[in-house]
């Protein structure tokens, strides 16, 4: 029996690898998740709808503080939530350059970590339940207003139902939605910074932070910073997501 030397072997699908397919799957709900953000924001009236997530992503911005309050050896008192979505976290103690920062740069470290749990379908259910129960235990030990009590337990308490009882492909809809509005609300809340820096001296993160350093480095300055960071963090998280997910689904 002879073989033919020019005969063709197909290769094997590159979604035929199951780590492939999970990349794919994960690249395709963040398109998707992304591609909901952009039409949302040419709805009239969307505010209304993404509602709880304005509060989720303020929710995520008080937090910070209050953590950063604790790892430069301080202690946040309470967080209060407005039904504008603004919010203010009272704390006590610690650095204040460090806290005052940490609401507009580890705001969208949180969306970058949620968008890496994403990527893999083993980490989507602990990521959402582990964030709805810091979500509900924070409510509880750090809400000082109703907002920030109830806010916290109702969003804490989804994140856990959905994370433990949610399809598939619900959960990892909506991980990956949060983590794009973590992100981007942060820049967004930034640009509107920027302005409000700019025209007021209205009492602002950016505003404590030019008042801490005597006036040396203005708020509007502060703003800057914040947002090249929150750039930078973007570009670094895109690109994990893409050797992650795009790579492994492209075969490179």
């Amino acid at each position: 029996m002879t073989t033919d030397p020019f005969r063709i072997v197909d290769a094997p699908p590159v979604t035929a690898d199951p780590a492939a397919r999970d990349a794919l799957d994960s690249f395709r709900h963040v398109l998707a998740a992304s591609a909901l953000t952009f039409i949302l924001w040419f709805i009239p009236f969307v505010g209304l709808i993404l509602y709880p997530i304005r509060v989720f992503v303020t929710y995520v911005h008080e937090l910070c503080h209050a953590f950063a309050a604790v790892l430069t050896l301080g202690w946040p008192m309470g967080i209060q939530i407005f039904m504008d979505t603004s919010g203010v976290t009272h704390t006590l103690g610690g650095s204040s350059l460090a806290i005052s920062s940490a609401g507009y740069v580890c705001t969208p470290i949180v969306g970058a970590l949620l968008l890496l749990m994403a990527a893999r379908r083993s980490t989507v259910r602990p990521a959402l339940v582990g964030l709805g129960a810091v979500f509900a235990l924070c409510a509880v030990w750090l809400g000082a207003n109703f907002l920030a009590w109830a806010g916290g337990l109702a969003i804490g308490a989804f994140l856990i139902v959905a994370g433990a009882r949610g399809s598939d492909r619900a959960t990892r809809f909506g991980l990956s939605f949060l983590a794009v509005q973590c992100m981007l609300n942060a820049l967004s809340d930034l640009r509107f910074l920027f302005w409000l820096s700019i025209s007021s001296s209205a009492p602002t993160d950016a505003q404590n932070m030019a008042n801490a350093t005597g006036g040396f480095m203005p708020a509007v300055l502060w703003t800057t910073l914040w947002a090249l960071t929150a750039v930078g963090i973007l570009g670094v998280t895109l690109r994990l997501y893409y050797v992650t997910t795009v790579r492994k689904t492209i075969g490179e």
